[in-house]
């Protein structure tokens, strides 16, 4: 328990870390564009910059804290760890550290969602929606995206306004 308390903690730190240097190149910029008197432009260059290193800073913090998958991770998941089977699904989701498989990514994804694990719950809409190793269903993806909609989580939400008003599902 004690070493997982410390990869969060530094997790956390790292996130922070970030965030500030995320916040002052958007400050940086900010006031650059300013003096040059691009103030119609600035906001949607600022955004668009601050959207791109907020998906390099995601994919940095996610790449330095993600442990790897390893034996005791795997045995963690058949032993019912939500997190260690959500981090698995990753894993065979994506190809790393372990071959790309798609069914046995889908496996531990339901077993995370099953335990209410929220990430892994938005994982499953787009699974289905884009049948991504299943046959693509409409209805499922509904089901997965409202699923961690209700539990708070913004991309499910928006995904399922998205459908549901093209009146998929």
């Amino acid at each position: 328990r004690p070493q997982h308390r410390n990869s969060t903690s530094m997790s956390l730190i790292v996130a922070l870390v970030l965030f500030i240097i995320v916040l002052m190149a958007w400050s940086a910029i900010s006031k650059a564009l300013d003096k040059k008197g691009g103030k119609e432009k600035k906001s949607y260059f600022v955004d668009e910059l601050a959207d791109a290193v907020a998906d390099d800073v995601t994919r940095f913090s996610t790449f330095f804290t993600r442990k790897d998958i390893s034996k005791p991770d795997h045995a963690m998941a058949e032993r019912g760890n939500a997190e260690a089977q959500f981090d698995l699904a990753i894993a065979y989701h994506n190809g790393q550290r372990v071959q790309k498989n798609d069914a046995e990514a889908l496996k531990w994804f339901r077993k995370a969602a099953e335990q209410g694990h929220i990430a892994a719950l938005a994982s499953l809409g787009p699974i289905y929606a884009e049948g991504q190793g299943v046959s693509k269903n409409d209805i499922e993806a509904v089901k997965w995206f409202r699923l961690a909609a209700e539990r708070g989580n913004a991309h499910s939400q928006y995904n399922l306004g998205l459908m549901l008003r093209r009146g998929q599902g």
